[in-house]
């Protein structure tokens, strides 16, 4: 009898790797980054996954190694974002799945306006525009699968503490003076509900599900009207 294998995934850009708890629960799951400090900081906290220091644009895996790659919020972090693609896409089986998830350029431009040093404080080098996103994936031979406008919840949210004067003090987005409570009554609105860290660390969750019935709708709205970002499923041809 022969055993199936598991799936490889890696998480690029896996922060305090907080993903890997969703991401690795049916797969290998493999997290980088390029800061130490994150990468310190997911070791510690989950000591049973892979966790890799890493620079920008090399990776320390064979070719054709891993069956899915995920980059949530990466890309607008990059110096050289099509360097890096290259190399994520090398490590990528063929048929392999690609998930991008990148902030929405029209929200960019509303909390720059809002807060005149948000792209700097959040650590975001690139603006990608819909077209000018696209064409990258073209060029690199990636079949769009499909594209989904997340997180619009957020755009309300990050316009509030900005308008209260707060301000953002890692790249990961973490405020300055933030309330826990708060945001975890924003991860009520999120249609990612079953992968926000509210969900994986609290140990109540059956008691609020009910609630986030109610809310996912309004939350699903706020994405369709004026999303935080876009999600893109491609695969690699």
């Amino acid at each position: 009898m022969l055993l199936k294998t598991r799936k490889k995934v890696l998480d690029f850009g896996c922060g305090d790797g907080y993903r890997s708890i969703y991401l690795g629960r049916f797969a290998d799951y493999y997290g980088v980054d390029i800061s130490n400090e994150n990468i310190e900081r997911a070791k510690a906290k989950y000591l049973d996954r892979s966790f890799v220091l890493i620079s920008e644009n090399s990776l320390p895996f064979d070719s054709c190694f891993f069956d899915e790659i995920y980059l949530f919020d990466v890309m607008e972090h990059l110096s050289s974002p099509d360097a890096a693609l290259k190399e994520i896409l090398r490590c990528l089986k063929p048929g392999g799945l690609l998930i991008i998830e990148i902030p929405y350029f029209r929200s960019e431009q509303m909390l720059e306006k809002i807060h005149s040093g948000y792209l700097l404080e959040a650590g975001h080098k690139s603006v990608f525009a819909e077209a000018q996103i696209e064409q990258i994936f073209k060029s690199n031979k990636l079949t769009l699968l499909k594209t989904i406008r997340k997180r619009g919840i957020e755009n309300i949210y990050m316009s509030l503490q900005f308008l209260c004067g707060n301000s953002i003090v890692r790249d990961t987005g973490d405020l300055k003076n933030e309330s826990r409570f708060f945001r975890r009554i924003m991860s009520l609105f999120s249609e990612d509900f079953f992968t926000t860290r509210l969900f994986v660390s609290f140990k109540l969750f059956w008691i609020i599900f009910p609630v986030w019935i109610v809310t996912y709708p309004v939350g699903r709205l706020f994405s369709i009207v004026f999303p935080k970002a876009i999600r893109y499923e491609l695969k690699k041809n």
